[in-house]
């Protein structure tokens, strides 16, 4: 699950449903992917299943999700 960093809605509704999944709560800039945020995707590649953003478009752009979906391997 990824929400942005500046959004704190989102990502405070994201946490307990990551968590619920067993998995982890990434944040990031709207804008940009974080170089911390690619490395933790790019370390968790093979064992995710899934990777979901919160907030949708308005909170993370197009691009940007492109961009995550590219480190996570996708």
């Amino acid at each position: 699950m990824v929400a942005s960093g500046r959004a704190f809605p989102d990502a405070l509704a994201a946490g307990p449903l990551a968590a619920a999944r067993g998995g982890v709560l990434l944040l990031t800039e709207p804008a940009a992917v974080p170089p911390a945020t690619a490395d933790a995707l790019r370390a968790r590649a093979a064992d995710l299943a899934w990777l979901r953003v919160a907030g949708g478009p308005a909170a993370i752009p197009d691009p940007t999700a492109e961009a995550l979906l590219r480190a996570a391997g996708r």
